[in-house]
């Protein structure tokens, strides 16, 4: 490890903003464990993608008529408990002692079922709920406020919402209090403050009615990650109308007319590719658009815009899922430049994205929003502070204002997921405070690139997030395993092999020029600075970073990758260009995304929101 930081400190000298050092894939698998050991980075085999889906996690499934009761078990209407309080199912309870932190301090229960045992045991099942303040700032503090916790497996295909249920001994319960659900956004339906200014805000506290809007979710692949706590996947998702207590629900149409003046669905852009983005209106309900016949729908395609799009590995991702990019942003001229030859017909600002949030003349709205901001700050290899520390941080931030100027239905944020590790906690859950505070819901997760068909050992930090009143997308299904399993829909993963086989590398002095090459390692190589360990292009290559990455060279043994090599391995098809010397190339191809796990993203996403407005009947999926 001593090594590694001394090499760390010298790639990072000299860095811009848009650079980034991500060599997650070569750190020690034990000191991932020491910095984040509630994440599984486990490979997975597929065995479980025909399980718990929940789209995924969406809507609460119906558990009538009775509540996950096994055999040996029977289901009273009432209880009274030993303190002579009485209970019923429905009724929400607060705990006489917090469940601790795994729940993060649950003290309420929703009662869904009284249960009584063989032996004669009764036991409350339900759904718990902790103070949305306990959250460690993923959610505003207001009184009163408290989110529905959960844990489910992604290993069985049991609904989450019986999953997510609880046993609990009647005599903890300490009194009975009121439970408002609502997908309604705050203050509608919060605390009375005629009960706060009389009674004061220790009653209100103690005695007043509770308010559910939110869920959090933490997805275990199976029994055994979720006795070792380790987390594939975290939630924060608003509660929806079919959710919401009849008397509390709003439509989810008129959530998503408040916050960006409604949606056209099919998206934004017509048959003809002209882009009518929605307006924001402050009217309490209008219909998202005028009727349109399938073959309407089907024909108008979504919106995209590109934050920090560098040389442009999303917005190639976009353009391929069928996506017409409207805008992009990003400070580095250099990239800029690269983006502007690639994709000629797309409004790039050439600005910091403060100045692009500042700017009042400058009003964008789009159906999908990808954010990348730089992420050496969080990297597990940034090991000393660097001078552009203060501006990276800033820019993460930025994110949020960013989503409240554009508004998207759905967003994607790409990240080094370094910024999960404990000693990142709390600027974690600023950054995503800065979303669910507009309203959105969020999910995250670590995904391995490899499983979407890439040829590295990547891994990254993939985000998504919807806007009020939409449905949460999933991430896509693994396409990809380290065998392959034919029964699951797998193919092995993506070999060096598969990326260049049978493909014709053309010779070129600025992107594939192989007496440069050739040169610079034959003389590396007898100046003893660099040693060629002998591998298989059978196998995947390491992460590719902004300087090319760690043994990251031709499997002939005799030279580094060309331009284009770099870039195929990347997932840049051939007619993506890069400006620049061969190291400021290699630099933009490093700190992309790869198209072609942004395809995947979006193909996924696109389809998802196809099925949601219409264009896509939901059985032809």
């Amino acid at each position: 490890m001593h090594d590694r930081k001394v090499r760390n400190r010298d790639l990072s000298a000299g860095l811009k903003e848009r650079d980034a050092i991500d060599i997650e894939a070569e750190l020690p698998r034990e000191f991932i464990e020491q910095e984040a050991p509630y994440i599984d980075l486990t490979d997975d085999d597929g065995r479980y993608d025909e399980a718990t889906t929940f789209y995924q996690y969406g809507d609460f499934p119906d558990p009538s008529p009775i509540t996950n009761v096994t055999s040996g078990e029977r289901e009273l209407r009432k209880y009274t408990c030993d303190s002579g309080l009485e209970l019923r199912k429905g009724w929400t309870v607060e705990l006489r002692s917090s469940l601790g932190p795994r729940f993060f301090g649950a003290e309420f229960l929703k009662i869904a079922a009284i249960i009584k045992h063989q032996d004669r045991r009764v036991v409350l099942r339900g759904h718990v709920y902790t103070r949305a303040k306990n959250l460690a700032g993923i959610l505003e503090r207001k009184l009163n406020e408290i989110v529905l916790v959960a844990e489910v497996l992604r290993s069985t295909r049991t609904d989450w919402n019986r999953q997510a249920m609880i046993d609990i001994d009647p005599n903890e319960v300490k009194n009975v209090r009121v439970l408002r659900t609502t997908n309604a956004a705050h203050p509608e339906y919060g605390i009375e403050w005629e009960d706060y200014e009389a009674k004061g805000r220790r009653w209100v506290l103690t005695e007043g009615h509770l308010v559910c809007r939110w869920h959090y979710i933490s997805v275990y692949k199976d029994e055994k990650t979720q006795k070792a706590s380790k987390i594939e996947e975290w939630l924060v998702r608003r509660v929806t109308n079919a959710e919401s207590d009849m008397s509390y629900a709003v439509k989810d149409e008129t959530n998503i007319n408040s916050w960006r003046g409604g949606n056209i669905l099919g998206g934004s852009v017509t048959k003809t590719g002209r882009h009518q983005p929605s307006k924001v209106i402050d009217l309490e309900y209008v219909p998202l658009a005028p009727a349109q016949t399938l073959q309407e729908l089907q024909d108008r395609k979504y919106s995209g815009g590109d934050i920090f799009c560098g040389a442009g590995g999303i917005s190639r991702g976009m353009k391929d899922a069928n996506i017409k990019i409207v805008f992009a942003v990003d400070s580095w001229d250099l990239a800029t430049s690269t983006y502007k030859r690639n994709f000629p017909t797309v409004d790039i600002h050439p600005w910091d994205v403060h100045d692009f949030v500042t700017n009042v003349g400058v009003n964008r709205r789009v159906d999908i929003l990808h954010l990348s901001p730089p992420c050496q700050y969080w990297s597990p290899a940034h090991t000393v502070p660097g001078q552009n520390d203060e501006p990276n941080v800033a820019a993460l931030f930025s994110c949020g204002h960013v989503i409240e100027k554009v508004r998207p239905r759905v967003f994607t944020i790409e990240q080094t997921f370094g910024i999960l590790f404990d000693r990142f906690k709390q600027y974690f859950a600023t950054f995503v405070s800065g979303f669910t505070s507009q309203g959105y819901s969020v999910r995250w997760k670590i995904v391995h690139f490899a499983a979407w068909g890439l040829c590295q050992t990547r891994q990254r930090l993939i985000i998504i997030g919807a806007a009020p009143g939409e449905h949460l997308p999933d991430f896509p299904k693994d396409t990809h395993a380290p065998k392959a399993n034919p029964k699951q829909g797998r193919k092995a993963y993506v070999s060096v092999k598969d990326v260049f086989q049978g493909v014709e590398l053309r010779r070129d002095r600025n992107w594939h020029d192989l007496t440069t090459t050739e040169a610079r390692a034959l003389e590396s190589r007898q100046k003893g600075s660099r040693k060629f360990t002998p591998w298989s292009w059978e196998q995947q290559a390491g992460t590719i970073t902004c300087s090319g990455g760690q043994n990251n060279y031709h499997w002939s043994e005799r030279r580094a990758y060309t331009v284009r090599e770099y870039a195929c391995l990347q997932g840049f098809p051939m007619n993506h260009f890069f400006n620049g010397s061969r190291a400021q190339s290699i630099k933009q191809i490093g700190n992309a995304v790869p198209p072609t796990i942004a395809k995947r993203l979006y193909d996924h996403i696109v389809q998802l929101l196809k099925i949601q407005d219409g264009a896509i009947p939901p059985a032809s999926t």
